[in-house]
C-alpha cells in the first residue's frame, strides 16, 4: 500500500493514498479536517492553539469520555473505551504529552490526544476501522509521525498526493481542490505564492508547448504584466520553462483605480514543469514589488511531486468548506 502525506494548516500525518481531505473548517488558529476513502470516513483531526495555562492530556482524554458515555448511554448504546493503549513505542513524539486511547461502539476507533510543548497546540486525530478490520497497524503509523508545527521554518502542505513546504511566515490565503486542478495561494506582506497542479497533462499539452498552456492558462493573472519571457530548463528532473514578467507600464493602465495600480505593480516569477510520472503539470509561481525575489525556485526544491503520486478520483466537485 502506498501512502501520501496529508497537510493542512501545520498539522501533518502520512495517510494511504485513497484517503482523502473531504471537509475542512476553521483556520491555523483552531480548525478540523476530515479524510475519507470514498466510502467511510477514515480520519477526523481538531487542533487549537492555546495561551497560557490549560489542562494536561490526561484531563483532556477524561472529559471528552465522559462525553462520549454521557451521549452513548443517552442512545441506549453500549460504550467501551480502553486508555493508555500501548500503540506507540515509548520516546514516540518526544516534544509532546500524548495518549493514545480507543473505542467501540456501533463503530471503531483509535484516538491520539495530544500537547506540544513546542508550539503549545493541543489537539485530538480519530482514526476509524471499517468492520472488524485491524485498524492498530494504520494508526500507529499515522499517529507516529504527526506534526503540529513547521519543521525548520517550513510548513508542510499535502492533499491529494501533492506535497509543498512553504516558509512559516506564509499565510493561507484561498484554495480551490478539484480533481483536475489543485491550488493553494499565500500571502506574506506584499509577496505572493501559488502553487498549482494540473492534471491530465497529456491532453492539455497535445498540440502546443509549455509556454503556450501557461499563455492559455494564465491569460486572466497575465493581464496585470508585459508579455512575459521564457527560459527552458528542468525541474526536479522534469522538463520546463522559467517565466519572468515585469508590471504592465503605468501608461497602459490609466484608467485603474489607485489601489489597483499599486496592487499591480509587481515582478511575477514562476517556474512551470511537465511531471510524465504522474501526468500532471505544475506552476510554482509568485509576485514582488522587488525585480530580484528569486524565493520562488527555493518553493520548488520543497515540492514533490513524482515522489508522491497524485490520487485524483472522478469528478470535479470542489472540496466543501466549514462544519
Amino acid at each position: 500500500m502506498k501512502w501520501n502525506l496529508f497537510g493542512w494548516q501545520g498539522l501533518s500525518f502520512p495517510v494511504p493514498e485513497d484517503w482523502n481531505l473531504s471537509k475542512i473548517a476553521g483556520d491555523a488558529r483552531s480548525g478540523s479536517v476530515r479524510l475519507d476513502d470514498g466510502e467511510i470516513v477514515r480520519v477526523e483531526a481538531e487542533w487549537r492553539d492555546t495561551e497560557g495555562r490549560v489542562p494536561g492530556v490526561r484531563a483532556l482524554v477524561d472529559r471528552y469520555v465522559e462525553g462520549l458515555t454521557k451521549k452513548a448511554a443517552k442512545a441506549g448504546r453500549r460504550l467501551e473505551v480502553r486508555r493508555r493503549v500501548p500503540l506507540l513505542p515509548e520516546g514516540s513524539l518526544p516534544d509532546k504529552e500524548w495518549e493514545v486511547f480507543s473505542w467501540r461502539a456501533e463503530g471503531r476507533a483509535y484516538n491520539l490526544a495530544w500537547r506540544c510543548r513546542t508550539c503549545g497546540r493541543i489537539g485530538l486525530v480519530r482514526v476509524f476501522a471499517r468492520g472488524s478490520e485491524d485498524i492498530g497497524r494504520y494508526a500507529g503509523r499515522v499517529f507516529g509521525r504527526l506534526e503540529d508545527h513547521p519543521v525548520d521554518g517550513r510548513r508542510l502542505w499535502g492533499v491529494y498526493g501533492m506535497v509543498v513546504r512553504v516558509p512559516e511566515e506564509f499565510r493561507l490565503e484561498e484554495y480551490s481542490l478539484r480533481a483536475g486542478h489543485i491550488r493553494l495561494v499565500f500571502r506574506e506582506g506584499d509577496r505572493s505564492l501559488a502553487v498549482e497542479r494540473v492534471g491530465l497533462a497529456d491532453i492539455m499539452l497535445r498540440g502546443r508547448t509549455l509556454k503556450e498552456w501557461f499563455l492559455g492558462f494564465f491569460d486572466k493573472i497575465l493581464r496585470d504584466f508585459e508579455r512575459p519571457s521564457f527560459e527552458g530548463t528542468s525541474f526536479l528532473g522534469h522538463p520546463g520553462i522559467r517565466v519572468f514578467a515585469p508590471p504592465k507600464k503605468l501608461w497602459k493602465r490609466p484608467l485603474f483605480p489607485t489601489f489597483n495600480r499599486v496592487r499591480r505593480s509587481r515582478f511575477l516569477r514562476g517556474c512551470v514543469w511537465h511531471c510524465m510520472d504522474t501526468n500532471t503539470i505544475w506552476a510554482v509561481t509568485s509576485t514582488a514589488k522587488e525585480r530580484g525575489d528569486l524565493f520562488v525556485e527555493e518553493i520548488v526544491r520543497d515540492v514533490s511531486c513524482h515522489q508522491n503520486p497524485a490520487h485524483q478520483p472522478g469528478g470535479n466537485a470542489p472540496i466543501p468548506a466549514g462544519a
